[in-house]
């Protein structure tokens, strides 16, 4: 099991490699069979092939800029948290982000919490 320190890292990387826009980075912190579901409530999207193709739409043309708003926070079980601000050509949200880690670091659920309406046009 990892360190609460290993956990907040793994997030981290995570974090800056959605602000790089490269796709592939950010898929290689997916575990197979992983979820996403983005915003909470909405599409789950099961397994790598479906994740890929939601990072794909969102991040299409999009330099992402992204603010902590909290610190990253961990538990020794595999979960880490943070709330962020997410600024884009199309305009700024803020959400509450929390993943779950396989033994290997590698997310196998991800769990963003916003109200779409939240969104704010540039």
């Amino acid at each position: 099991m990892a360190t609460g320190s290993e956990i907040k890292a793994r997030l981290q990387s995570y974090i800056d490699n959605l602000a790089s826009g490269d796709v592939d980075k950010v898929m290689a912190h997916y575990a197979e069979g992983a979820t996403c579901e983005d915003p909470v409530g909405g599409t789950i999207y099961r397994g790598l092939e479906e994740i890929r193709g939601f990072y794909t739409q969102a991040m299409l043309g999009q330099t992402l800029r992204i603010e902590p708003l909290t610190p990253i926070v961990s538990t020794t079980t595999n979960y880490a948290a943070m709330g962020a601000r997410v600024a884009t050509r199309r305009g700024v949200l803020e959400f509450v982000e929390t993943q779950r880690f396989d033994d290997a670091g590698k997310i196998v659920e991800m769990r963003a919490y916003y109200d779409p309406a939240d969104f704010k046009p540039a």
